[in-house]
């Protein structure tokens, strides 16, 4: 991420994966499917951190972990 984005992992440590997302409907998009525990991929633009976007694919799904999400 550092690499292809500009932040650090402290940086991004407890933070929705959302906020490296530029447009709003992306983010509006892969929450709402995060929501209904709906598995995502989906081409998005990503925001690097001095405010430029690439056009990135994510794909992820809810998990649990020691019953916390």
């Amino acid at each position: 991420i550092e690499n292809l984005l500009g932040y650090s992992e402290k940086e991004l440590a407890g933070r929705e994966c959302s906020v490296l997302l530029g447009d709003p409907r992306d983010r509006d998009a892969v929450l709402q499917a995060l929501r209904e525990n709906e598995p995502v991929s989906q081409d998005v633009q990503a925001r690097r951190k001095d405010g430029t976007e690439i056009p990135v694919e994510i794909s992820g799904r809810r998990t649990y972990w020691t019953g916390r999400r």
